[in-house]
């Protein structure tokens, strides 16, 4: 990552977003259009460009597992890792919530 940190910090925050919405963004083709899968992946990544304070408009409550939040911290002693994690559930859709 060298040469990111040489293209400046807006470059280098770029690409770290970018690196991390490859790696883990995963859509399994069961018959869903390309289409869909990119748009997808587009309306995430627009998300992520949020400023933390949009994106906390959409902060996951502590007793649900969708929604948007930056770590998961279970204790005062752990090393905080970098994270964030836009997580929706879509099916079955009676899990789904609607207003994220």
């Amino acid at each position: 990552m060298l040469f990111c940190i040489l293209d400046g910090v807006e470059s280098l925050q770029h690409k770290i977003s970018a690196f991390t919405l490859k790696m883990h963004f995963q859509g399994i083709n069961h018959e869903v259009a390309s289409e869909v899968l990119q748009n997808t992946k587009d309306v995430t990544a627009e998300f992520f460009y949020l400023p933390l304070i949009d994106k906390n408009g959409y902060s996951m409550p502590s007793d649900d597992i969708q929604g948007y939040r930056d770590a998961y911290v279970v204790s005062e002693e752990q090393t905080l890792n970098w994270s964030d994690a836009l997580i929706l559930v879509i099916y079955p859709t009676q899990l789904k919530d609607s207003t994220i």
